[in-house]
């Protein structure tokens, strides 16, 4: 089963910020592409954040690089950018990005929010089949311990909190004044930051939306600019702070940068800020020199990556195991049929009350079901795991096992479709 399993993607580790920036895929096309690929039969769902755009999925890899390169269609030339990873190397991928592990910032609290919301968007849009839900239940399990065992996530400097502690490290003016564009999630705790850490700092919010800003701006008591008034806002700011999702091209561009030096900080993804403004002279701090700085803070916490990958290996095998399990559910539900009928085709079985007849079939599943979960190398076929059943079975009597023979050849060249 799992060797239907798959991640295709692009992320930090193969591209910049500005490159994925261009290859993203925007929550209102990630449902179109959802789509595309349900007509194939391949479920799935899209993780896309500041760091990676990356389908988890189930089904033909192949049909599905073929897909989602089309979808993606800047990605024809840009093949580089894109990796494929299959079978186990896929669910260690996704275990690590649940739980931090495959972060630009190792540790990182925010993933698991973003991996829980992309799974549980894809189940609503019924993209998901049981086997990926119970993959990605299993790997948020393994990110709770690992939190809650290890020291990976503790004091951890999160991108909101860094920034604000870097405008406080290189201004002390207390007549600052800061925009910050995007009131999202990102741009929210990055707002409370600068409230509660840079009580002096003169601050104004800008929204696509603007009734988003006003209730932020009214419960920390800041200014409000539209974004028709952006290019004005942009000119009396000293430091701008972009987390806006924009996908129409530059937010921010050589026409409104303006000509006194300003200090941009482009935490969109898409970004919002031309890099060519950097020509003007003015200073732009993307995700990826966040992180970096980040992690150079934070090394004292890789001493409980080995605890954490002991971790994920454990959940990795309980998922395995489940998985081959899974696989054999077919031939569960056929071993029960056969013993059904055994019930109603033995004279001695037939002589029993109700209740014993439930005992004699809950017994046989029961020794079917252990011996299943018990042999890890069993074949593929439903005709042969029975096959090795009965040999195997000692407990089984002589005459129960002719009758399984008889009914088992009978039914299977009635329906030798069944595997």
């Amino acid at each position: 089963m799992h060797n239907n399993l798959f991640v295709i993607g692009f992320n930090y580790h193969i591209c910049s910020a500005e490159v994925r920036s261009k290859l993203s895929i925007s929550k209102v096309d990630q449902p179109i592409l959802l789509n595309l690929l349900l007509k194939e039969n391949i479920f799935g769902t899209i993780i896309s954040t500041c760091n990676r755009t990356e389908l988890y999925g189930y089904g033909n890899s192949e049909k599905a690089k073929i897909i989602f390169v089309n979808f993606v269609s800047k990605l024809k030339k840009n093949d580089n950018f894109l990796f494929v990873k299959k079978s186990e190397n896929a669910i260690l991928h996704i275990f690590n990005v649940a739980s931090g592990l495959d972060s630009q910032v190792i540790g990182d609290l925010e993933i698991l929010g973003q991996f829980k919301n992309a799974f549980y968007s894809a189940k609503i849009q019924n993209t998901l089949n049981g086997y990926l839900e119970r993959l990605a239940n299993t790997a948020i399990q393994s990110a709770k311990e690992i939190r809650s065992e290890t020291n990976l996530s503790n004091g951890t400097v999160s991108m909101s909190y860094f920034i604000v502690k870097y405008i406080k490290q290189n201004y002390c003016n207390d007549s600052l004044n800061v925009l910050i564009i995007g009131t999202g999630n990102f741009g929210k705790k990055i707002a409370y930051n600068i409230h509660d850490y840079l009580p002096n700092v003169s601050l104004t919010l800008c929204n696509r939306t603007k009734v988003k800003a006003d209730e932020l701006a009214n419960k920390i008591n800041c200014e409000v600019v539209s974004i028709e008034n952006l290019d004005e806002a942009i000119h009396k700011s000293d430091v701008i702070v972009s987390s806006i999702n924009y996908s129409s091209g530059y937010l921010i561009d050589q026409n409104n940068a303006g000509q006194i030096l300003k200090k941009f900080i482009d935490m969109s993804i898409p970004m919002s800020v031309n890099p060519e403004i950097k020509r003007l002279g003015h200073i732009i701090i993307g995700i990826d020199e966040v992180s970096n700085e980040i992690n150079q803070n934070i090394k004292i916490r890789l001493g409980n990556l080995p605890l954490a990958n002991q971790i994920v290996e454990k959940y990795i095998q309980d998922f395995l195991s489940w998985s081959a399990f899974f696989g054999k559910s077919d031939s569960i539900k056929y071993w029960k049929n056969i013993i059904v009928e055994i019930s109603e085709k033995c004279p001695h079985i037939n002589n029993m009350s109700e209740d014993q007849k439930k005992k004699f079939i809950s017994k046989y599943m029961i020794d079917f079901v252990t011996f299943i979960k018990n042999n890890n190398y069993l074949p593929k076929e439903t005709h042969e795991i029975i096959k090795h059943f009965i040999l195997n079975n000692d407990n089984m009597s002589f005459g129960h096992k002719k009758l399984v023979n008889e009914l088992f050849v009978e039914n299977h060249i009635n329906s030798c479709h069944v595997k």
